[in-house]
This record gives C-alpha cells, sequence and structure tokens, in this order.
C-alpha cells in the first residue's frame, strides 16, 4: 500500500482535485486534513514553557505558558511539565487516539535517541533523563530536538526559510545557539560542532554575539562550499521569552 493510500485510508488526507499534465496523466492532488489529527509542542525558555495544541495545519488552538523558574531541580521541572501537559490535553477535550504525538524543543545539547539532556546552559543541566518519565505518562509518540534545529524547521516549512534549501539560524536568547541548514537537511558534524561551538561561546564571553556568528558562520562556509552560500544565508535572532 503506498503512504498515500494507508493516509487517505486513515483520513489523513483528502483530494482536492487534479493537477497539470507534465506529459502524462494529470496527477491527483492531496492535502491533509487539519482536524483529522492534533499535535502537542513544547518550546522550552530560559525565563517561559509553552505548552500548545494545534491541528496538522499547524493551527493552535490551546496555549499555556509555564513559567520556567531558570535553573531548577530537574525532577521538579519535569514534574510540573507534565502536570502543564495534562491540563492541556484535558481543556481541549480530546482523546489520547485524536492526538497523533508530541514534539518538544529543549535548549542544549541532546541525545535525540535516549532523551536525554547531555548539557543545557539555559538549566546548567548535565546527563539529564528528560523524556523518560514524559514518556511513561502520556504513552505516545514523542520527540525531543534542540531548540535550535526546531526553530530552523519551522523557519524552513513555514517562515522566512520556505525559499532556500542552505541558511544559517543565529538564536540570541538568555544564552547564543545556531543550526544549519543544508541541501533541506542539517549537517552532521558540522552541525554538532555549531551548537557545540555556541554553547562554548556562550560560557566564554557570556553575551558576546558577534564572535560566536562569526565563528559558526566560518563553520558552514567550510562546510558548505557554495557560491550560492552568501545569498541563500539567513540569519534569525529570536529573543526567547
Amino acid at each position: 500500500m503506498k503512504i498515500t493510500e494507508e493516509f487517505s485510508h486513515k483520513q489523513f488526507v483528502q483530494d482536492v482535485g487534479k493537477g497539470e499534465s507534465s506529459g502524462g496523466k494529470r496527477p491527483e492532488l492531496l492535502e491533509l486534513v487539519p482536524d483529522s489529527k492534533y499535535i502537542i509542542g513544547v518550546g522550552v525558555g530560559r525565563s517561559k514553557t509553552n505548552v500548545l495544541m494545534m491541528n496538522l495545519a499547524g493551527e493552535v488552538f490551546i496555549r499555556e505558558i509555564m513559567e520556567t523558574g531558570g535553573t531548577a531541580v530537574p525532577e521538579v521541572w519535569i514534574s510540573r511539565l507534565i502536570q502543564v501537559i495534562e491540563n492541556v490535553i484535558r481543556e481541549s477535550g480530546l482523546s489520547r487516539k485524536q492526538i497523533l504525538g508530541m514534539g518538544i524543543g529543549m535548549p542544549g545539547i541532546l541525545d535525540e535517541k535516549s532523551g536525554k539532556v547531555l548539557f543545557s546552559p539555559d538549566f546548567k543541566w548535565e546527563n539529564v533523563d528528560m523524556l523518560t518519565p514524559i514518556r511513561e505518562r502520556f504513552k505516545m509518540d514523542i520527540t525531543i530536538e534542540n531548540a535550535n534545529r526546531a526553530l530552523a524547521m519551522g523557519e524552513y516549512y513555514f517562515g522566512a526559510g520556505v525559499d532556500s534549501r542552505n541558511f544559517l539560524v543565529v538564536n540570541l536568547g538568555h544564552g547564543i545557539g545556531s543550526a544549519i541548514m543544508r541541501e533541506g537537511s542539517f549537517t552532521g558534524e558540522v552541525q554538532e560542532a555549531a551548537e557545540r561551538l555556541a554553547i562554548s561561546s556562550w560560557r566564554k564571553t557570556g553575551q558576546n554575539v558577534t564572535a560566536a556568528t562569526l565563528a559558526v558562520w566560518r563553520l558552514s562556509r567550510r562546510e558548505m562550499l557554495s557560491p550560492e552560500m552568501p545569498r541563500s544565508l539567513y540569519w534569525k535572532a529570536m529573543q526567547r521569552k
């Protein structure tokens, strides 16, 4: 079964007509059914954490903000987050079957497979198992991603990066973060190095934005080696609240 047929069977997508022919049979056009499923989004910030419920069109209809409390004890902070997520689910009136999953954007260096926060300068956390208690409580698909990569993905699919496959995001908030998108995906070693380099600059210089930004720029130039890179470069400065 094709993936589109599976999505149609589950009523995730619907037909919206026929596209233009390029010489053969006219292709069928599909679009997501916005309210067929819902997704929980968690955006972790140094001072505030946003928990929201949205449909497949990205339309947010419930949002709750939790005061992060700076460098809280990890177990206490995670317990508070679980309570806020429960509040959002309860307020939505949705059943668990209607919720496709949850995505968490967390600042710092992460092990996405294990769900551990290896180091977060915003929270001064090291080797904190963040996902296990959340997965045990909600029993759904949950993904954790570095907050800067999550920001870059948002810009790539919905924002200023829609028309570019190569760009650099620099996130200026409590600390300095970065993400490099190359040919529509995150580069491996250079991306990890960029994150570590930005965090290292934050540790050494506090808010020395220029030093960290230039260092990440040089790193991205070495990796991409593209004459079009300066035109496709995108610096995104967003103040986390």
